[in-house]
């Protein structure tokens, strides 16, 4: 995780996963596998990103959407 990015003590952010640049991770959000955030993403409330997919720029993920694969937002 990125000394910038921003990850609430509810999310969970897995061991291979990375928050980078301003992005923000909030509420009960999950970034697992090996997914990237970065930019000045959002992933929020109860969504999750996860296995090699990539949300970027100014995406915001919320409610209980869900990101996976390969696919880029």
């Amino acid at each position: 995780m990125a000394s910038t990015a921003t990850v609430a003590p509810s999310a969970y952010v897995g061991p291979e996963a990375m928050v980078l640049d301003r992005a923000r991770v909030e509420g009960t959000a999950r970034v697992a596998g090996r997914a990237v955030v970065r930019g000045e993403a959002v992933v929020a409330d109860q969504a999750v990103v996860s296995d090699h997919a990539l949300v970027q720029d100014r995406a915001q993920i919320l409610g209980r959407a869900k990101v996976r694969d390969w696919a880029t937002v």
